[in-house]
């Protein structure tokens, strides 16, 4: 597909100047704004991204989903979550899936994060910034992140950032159709590709740690828990964390 690309070669935020961008013109679906290096890169929480300069793919791109309801607001992440799935399956990759609510997991092992904003204008979203940090060529990460791995540290490969650039976007046009056109689907496979899925494990809230299996994901993006001997329970992403074993 063609999309308008602009790449930077350093720059704080592709989030931020993309936002800033769309602030002083109409820019059109998939304006995609990428770097070589960002001094600022965000992650969920405000958590820093880390990625040596041209090793990575660090971009930002413009939606504008008006055919969804704000309610409906979280489908965007099952959109971007399942497109970059799709692009690490293309390169063979095992044991993909997403940790709740959108990060990318090979395994134990995380390999992309995406941070969704989005601008609602009465029951409808009027544009939505998706930015993925997604790691590529890095062989080696300095920062205290407990598990990162790259494309590279998998295949054994070299890729081209710019051309992976092209690809990863093709996928998210491809989902971005389905969330058009058949979102049930696009439900579905989310489910299906949720990150320890069913499996017991512990949690930790801001009053106890505790077992638990997830169940899936209800319509606002909450995470449905299924506590041992206490019921099912529905938590909000900042109210809830996997202790990672």
């Amino acid at each position: 597909m063609n999309f308008k690309h602009l790449h930077i070669d350093e720059l704080l935020s592709t989030h931020d100047k993309l936002w800033e961008l769309a602030s002083q013109e109409d820019l059109p679906e998939f304006y995609t704004l990428s770097a070589g290096f960002q001094k600022n890169g965000r992650g969920q929480d405000s958590k820093q991204w880390e990625s040596k300069k041209d090793e990575n793919i660090v971009l930002s791109t413009l939606l504008s989903p008006k055919f969804l309801l704000a309610e409906d607001i979280f489908q965007i992440s099952r959109c971007v979550s399942l497109a970059v799935i799709n692009y690490l399956k293309e390169k063979k990759l095992k044991g993909l899936s997403i940790k709740w609510p959108n990060d990318i997991y090979v395994g134990k092992r995380k390999i992309a994060g995406i941070l969704i904003q989005n601008v609602i204008s009465g029951h409808h979203i009027e544009k939505s910034m998706l930015s993925i940090g997604l790691n590529i060529n890095q062989e080696c990460f300095d920062s205290d992140a407990p598990n990162p791995i790259s494309l590279k540290q998998i295949t054994h490969h070299n890729y081209n950032i710019q051309s992976e650039i092209g690809l990863l976007i093709q996928h998210i046009a491809k989902q971005y159709v389905f969330l058009q056109n058949d979102p049930l689907d696009l439900l579905s496979r989310y489910h299906q590709n949720l990150f320890q899925l069913e499996k017991w494990k512990k949690y930790s809230d801001e009053n106890q740690i505790f077992t638990a299996r997830i169940k899936g994901v209800d319509s606002f993006g909450r995470l449905i828990l299924e506590k041992k001997d206490a019921g099912t329970e529905v938590y909000d992403i900042k109210q809830i964390s996997l202790i990672l074993e």
